[in-house]
């Protein structure tokens, strides 16, 4: 009842505030897709999923800086239907308000958040405030969602699911920054995760740095260090050098908390060489060390006007590996296009395996504009490999993009990051 009760009300919100003259823009689309497969496990079982969403998104609804913003869809099984069909999502529902100088931000209703330190679904409320020009702070509160893919939806009460935190940003010069980040969930009354977090950017001249620290404060160590140099040239060439620290963990309330988990470090260079008009040479290799073994990653390519064709090699854990990949695009005509992709390996799960293993997954689409506005999509992907000798799949999209500019004069925020 609560996921009909939330498309429903976000459905009127659409019909109500679709027509608002007032606003300085209304933009959003409405889409359709339909996508072809077969499950083998237990059984084998034909599926067509259908699937209808929508993105509303308006700028100074009602006054000047309020934005509303909804994104949603609902699927459900033509062929098969599934025990969870029809599915309601709700991805996002918020009221905005913006101000002019844009110092400060409010939100209000079901929101995406990214703290610096995780990435969360949240139904509560943000805000920010700027002081002066170069320090702000952003704090929020409210419950999350789930916890299981099939109750996504569901808005829980606050000793149910809730999460809290906040972050402070320094921004002496438009080419560095400075943040600290805190958050905090608790999941049935009890403390879930608890972290605190810095990060920190510096550009000068042709050089870029990046650095991120993630502290767990409930196990009290380490659980996150990267560090990324970039050197970049008028040429077009550039190379970076990424070092990466991580402890995987769960919260208190996964069944997969008891486990231990063991860190591991990664580093990886990478470069991108101009050796032409829109013609660049890539490559990166990377080296991954764990408790007990160790990964070897190496990648070399190209690019041209969108078009892109490489090969891998990997050894170690994993087992070993080496492939081709590539993409194509062109465009046939101003409103239509098509492309294909190809991933095609050879491998060996263990390196005691008597023979290798082939893996093919390819793809084969078009875009196309009908009419202003309307767009379609359509796509077959074909998969072989050890479990599926053979699978083909289709994927159809069709797509309605709307855009209403009213009232020129406001400066509202909403937006559908």
């Amino acid at each position: 009842m609560k996921k009909i009760a939330i498309t429903l009300t976000i459905g009127v919100a659409f019909i109500i505030f679709g027509d608002i003259s007032s606003a300085t823009t209304i933009n959003g689309n409405l889409y359709t897709e339909f996508y072809s497969y077969e499950s083998r496990i237990p059984d084998t079982i034909s599926h067509l999923r259908s699937l209808q969403g929508y993105r509303l998104n308006i700028h100074d609804a009602f006054f000047p800086g309020i934005s509303i913003f909804a994104n949603g869809r609902i699927s459900s099984d033509i062929s098969n239907k599934l025990a969870t069909d029809p599915d309601y999502r709700v991805f996002g529902a918020y009221l905005e308000y913006r101000s002019n100088s844009g110092r400060f931000l409010a939100r209000a209703g079901r929101q995406f958040l990214f703290g610096g330190l995780d990435g969360f679904t949240l139904d509560g409320g943000k805000m920010q405030v700027g002081i002066g020009d170069k320090f702000a702070v952003t704090g929020f509160a409210g419950t999350m969602p789930g916890p299981s893919f099939y109750i996504y939806d569901q808005v829980n009460k606050w000793d149910r699911r809730n999460a809290f935190g906040g972050r402070v940003h320094y921004e002496p010069s438009r080419h560095s920054s400075f943040n600290i980040s805190f958050l905090q969930k608790d999941i049935e009354e009890n403390l879930d995760a608890r972290l605190i977090g810095f990060d920190t950017y510096c550009k000068r001249g042709y050089y870029s740095n990046r650095l991120r620290i993630d502290y767990d404060l409930l196990f009290k160590r380490l659980k996150l260090l990267t560090i990324g140099l970039l050197k970049a040239s008028d040429a077009g060439h550039s190379i970076r050098l990424e070092y990466a620290y991580r402890r995987p963990s769960f919260g208190q309330s996964s069944m997969f908390s008891i486990i231990s988990q063991k860190s591991f470090n990664q580093v990886r260079l990478s470069s991108t060489y101009k050796t032409g008009k829109d013609l660049y040479g890539t490559g990166a290799v990377s080296y991954t060390g764990y408790s007990n073994d160790s990964n070897f990653n190496l990648r070399i390519g190209a690019l041209y006007k969108g078009q892109s064709g490489g090969v891998v090699y990997a050894t170690g854990y994993g087992g070993n590996k080496l492939g081709l990949y590539g993409a194509l695009n062109y465009q046939l005509h101003k409103k239509l296009g098509v492309y294909a992709s190809i991933d095609m390996y050879n491998f060996k799960l263990d390196e005691d395996q008597a023979e290798s293993e082939t893996s093919l997954a390819a793809a084969f689409g078009g875009r196309c504009g009908i009419f202003n506005g309307i767009s379609a999509r359509a796509e077959i992907q074909v998969l072989t490999n050890p479990v599926y000798e053979y699978d083909t799949r289709g994927y159809l999209k069709l797509d309605y993009e709307y855009q209403y500019k009213g009232n020129t004069q406001g400066y509202g925020g909403g937006d559908a990051k």
